[in-house]
């Protein structure tokens, strides 16, 4: 399954959130629909991606930059749901009445290893810079 796709249910399920939690306040629904945005241009990278006329001198760059772009939007993605939660997102683990079980609070704890796991933000950014953009080396 594509990145884009698994990003866009999670998405989809923060949309089916906000919605049961009551009107959608309007800076809510701007950060929604740049998520979706955001989550579709990746997945245009990745199906370009594909085209090998458009990636044989950088067969790296898709890679790196959709696990950065990925990571961050899954980070931004569950920290918009623990919003949206608002005081209820202190319910945790065990507690009745903890909104679907507590999943948004431990998605978005969870989202700090995604940034992390396989290579930081920080180190894909300068490897992208040095080795996609031909920038000189950071110091």
């Amino acid at each position: 399954r594509a990145p884009a796709a698994s990003l866009r249910e999670l998405l989809d399920r923060v949309v089916t959130l906000a919605r049961r939690r009551g009107p959608v306040e309007p800076v809510v629904a701007d950060r929604l629909v740049r998520l979706f945005i955001e989550i579709d241009a990746l997945g245009m990278a990745t199906r370009r991606a594909r085209v090998d006329a458009l990636t044989n001198d950088r067969a790296l760059a898709v890679p790196m930059m959709t696990k950065l772009v990925g990571s961050e939007i899954v980070q931004r993605v569950t920290d918009l749901a623990c919003e949206i939660l608002g005081p209820d997102v202190a319910l945790f683990l065990g507690d009745p009445h903890a909104p679907d079980a507590a999943e948004w609070p431990l998605a978005y704890m969870g989202s700090f290893g995604f940034t992390i796991g396989g290579g930081t933000s920080e180190i894909l950014r300068n490897l992208i810079g040095e080795r996609v953009l031909s920038l000189p080396k950071s110091k």
